[in-house]
């Protein structure tokens, strides 16, 4: 998207009787546990969200089909919280590139900060019930 969402609300209608969980991941918290090596690599730098790349990997024949309908967006990489600085990283499965390095180096960095943000300690699995309305 252009311009990322504020905030997500999911709400449960019907549920299966196994799986179904959602996970959500404070990137908040982990921008806090980046080592600060890493957070001068990130700050300041611009990634390229691609929806076309990241179902490439899925099939890689519907890729450029999907990449002509949802175009690469750019965003910045690490964004503060405007009421209160803290800064979190904005990154996801669609990060394809990062701007000013190449796609092997871009891919690398990516995979580390995917690495941190995906720890268990940053991630809260919500198990659904009917009803339920997560923010």
């Amino acid at each position: 998207k252009p311009i990322p969402a504020h905030s997500s609300a999911l709400s449960a209608r019907v549920v299966p009787s196994e799986g179904g969980e959602t996970e959500f991941v404070s990137m908040r918290v982990a921008y806090e546990a980046l080592p600060e090596d890493l957070r001068r690599q990130v700050d300041g730098r611009i990634v390229v969200h691609s929806f076309g790349f990241s179902r490439s990997l899925i099939d890689p024949g519907i890729g450029t089909e999907v990449g002509r309908d949802y175009p690469p967006v750019r965003h910045a990489l690490v964004r503060a919280n405007p009421r209160n600085g803290r800064k979190n990283i904005y990154i996801g499965s669609h990060a394809w590139r990062i701007e000013g390095l190449g796609i092997d180096e871009s891919r690398i960095l990516i995979a580390k900060l995917l690495e941190v943000t995906v720890r268990p300690e940053h991630v809260f699995r919500h198990h659904w019930r009917v009803g339920d309305l997560v923010m």
